[in-house]
């Protein structure tokens, strides 16, 4: 019973860095281009559904220009939620792994994503 309760411990820590490492990767690609993110609240966002946010961000580039926004999601599933109500499916542009990346400028989600 004790080998099977470490077992699950041990894959909630390792879920728990995959979360966290979604955004200090797209983080430090940005930070390499010369943007940079400012953490923000969903309410800040203007966001009205905010069950499932985890964190928000602002993304500025080097002349502090606001240039997109990040919403970080609990998980994948809540993000899937979120835009599942798009009907148009262009949401989905914006999606990688637990965050939803919105820029109109295609090189900053071109970084994020790692393409």
């Amino acid at each position: 019973m004790k080998r099977i309760f470490t077992m699950f411990m041990f894959l909630g820590l390792i879920f728990a860095l995959i979360g966290c490492g979604a955004i200090s990767s797209v983080e430090s690609r940005l930070a390499r281009e010369g943007y940079y993110l400012e953490e923000v609240s969903a309410e800040e966002l203007e966001e009205e559904d905010t069950e499932g946010f985890k964190n928000g961000y602002y993304i500025y580039d080097e002349d502090d220009n606001l240039v997109g926004f990040i919403i970080e999601f609990d998980n994948e599933d809540t993000l899937e939620a979120y835009v599942e109500d798009d009907i148009l499916g262009i949401m989905d542009n914006f999606v990688y792994k637990n965050l939803f990346i919105f820029s109109l400028d295609s090189n900053v989600l071109d970084i994020a994503m790692d393409e």
